[in-house]
């Protein structure tokens, strides 16, 4: 499987899963599914793009960037919750992986979004760049 840079990866309102992004094309970008590699050409002004080696989280009294967030949750060592866990059982797992998140700032659905992206990458992309 082709290794993929974070930087290559978006996610897309309106869209399940993550892409990896293509070119530019007239009014939008095109991206393929990472999931079944069919394309997206992101014409519309109301789709929202996010490329995730743009994204951070709230700490306490800093920033990290989601690559070293990856980063820990592949070098942790307890089982990441399964999709049905409770919101309690995501945020326990949330606060051993990364101690002092911003609870206020980090929703439980954004923690859901971090581990699901995760598991899309796992063995795609190399954490530790």
């Amino acid at each position: 499987m082709m290794e993929l840079k974070l930087s290559q990866i978006i996610s897309i309102s309106g869209q399940a899963g993550l892409f990896k992004q293509d070119k530019g094309i007239k009014g939008g970008l095109a991206a393929f599914a990472l999931a079944d590699g069919k394309r997206l050409d992101a014409t519309d002004a109301r789709m929202k793009i996010n490329n995730l080696a743009d994204i951070s989280i709230y700490t306490a009294n800093d920033e990290i960037p989601l690559q070293q967030v990856f980063q820990k949750i592949n070098e942790h060592t307890l089982p990441m919750p399964s999709a049905k866990a409770t919101l309690e059982e995501i945020k326990t797992y949330f606060r051993a992986v990364i101690p002092g998140y911003n609870e206020k700032k980090l929703f439980p659905a954004d923690i859901k979004h971090i581990l699901s992206w995760f598991n899309q990458l796992k063995g795609r992309v190399d954490f530790s760049n």
